[in-house]
């Protein structure tokens, strides 16, 4: 196994999960694809690390795709989806901040 961060382990799956990601993402900068398709590609990445069990990666990794979004609501004058989604942004950041300083409570009942 392969340890790079912390105890991120790499096992058969996760190393073809990221060979074929990352020759995704290079096929899609040579054909010069738009924000949205790179913020997808990040929105995968972001579930991979929540998969892994890595959430303080996968919130970073979020709001980098998240910055995406926002960055093409607003060439696309979507001023009200870009406000939606920095709303979302922030409360993610919130909650992230409840988490590391460890305020967050879990409950499953439902």
């Amino acid at each position: 196994m392969i340890n790079f961060y912390n105890n991120l382990e790499l096992n058969l799956f996760d190393t073809i999960f990221i060979f074929c990601l990352s020759t995704t993402f290079i096929y899609l900068i040579m054909t010069s694809a738009s924000y949205l398709t790179f913020g997808g590609l990040v929105l995968i990445l972001g579930a991979w690390f929540v998969f892994k069990g890595e959430i303080f990666v996968a919130t970073f990794t979020y709001l980098i795709a998240d910055t995406m979004w926002v960055i093409n609501a607003i060439i696309s004058n979507d001023i009200q989806g870009a406000a939606f989604i920095s709303v979302g942004m922030a409360l993610g950041i919130g909650a992230t901040y409840k988490m590391q300083i460890g305020k967050f409570t879990k409950n499953l009942k439902l």
